[in-house]
């Protein structure tokens, strides 16, 4: 799990040029699955950190429980683990979401056409002949903004559920 926390705290300053490097050699740059590898690197351990946590939290009473009941492994990942962990799913989603929705200096990097950037990319490309377009921008910014406003309010519901609830009964 710290092998993963310092994975996660890597500065993405320290790491753009050696990316860069095997961006070229693989011919990655400039490409959409390129920037979803990259993400995912840097997400997968946080989601990792938090799924962890999410599963400690469940007591082994219910595993034990449905160990009795019969249970193999998968079916006890299905029937109790996946359910009860389900708001930390939720949250994992929305936290990496959120990262790689707003994540600047890899998507400024690696693409380089209008077809690869990024929305915060684009965003800041914007540009006026004599002034800054401070309208356009908040404009942007602020339609940027609702497809994940949207889905947290969507999703709300079942965040409160997932923690209100512990799944033992005391």
């Amino acid at each position: 799990m710290f092998g993963l926390l310092v994975i996660f705290m890597i500065p993405q300053v320290a790491v753009v040029t050696p990316f860069y490097k095997l961006f070229v050699q693989f011919n990655l740059r400039d490409t959409l699955f390129g920037l979803i590898l990259l993400y995912s690197v840097f997400t997968v351990p946080l989601v990792v950190w938090i799924m962890h946590q999410v599963f400690e939290e469940i007591p082994d009473s219910l595993y034990k429980a449905a160990r009795v009941d019969g249970c193999g492994n998968w079916k006890i990942f299905y029937k109790v683990y996946l359910p009860l962990g389900g708001s930390g799913m939720i949250s994992a989603g929305l936290l990496s979401l959120m990262f790689c929705w707003n994540e600047f200096l890899f998507a400024l990097t690696f693409t380089s056409t209008y077809a690869s950037r990024t929305i915060p990319v684009g965003i800041t490309l914007f540009t006026g002949q004599y002034e800054f377009p401070w309208g356009e921008i908040s404009a942007a910014t602020s339609i940027v903004t609702l497809p994940i406003i949207i889905i947290v309010i969507l999703v709300q519901k079942h965040l409160i559920r997932g923690m209100a609830g512990t799944g033992s009964k005391g």
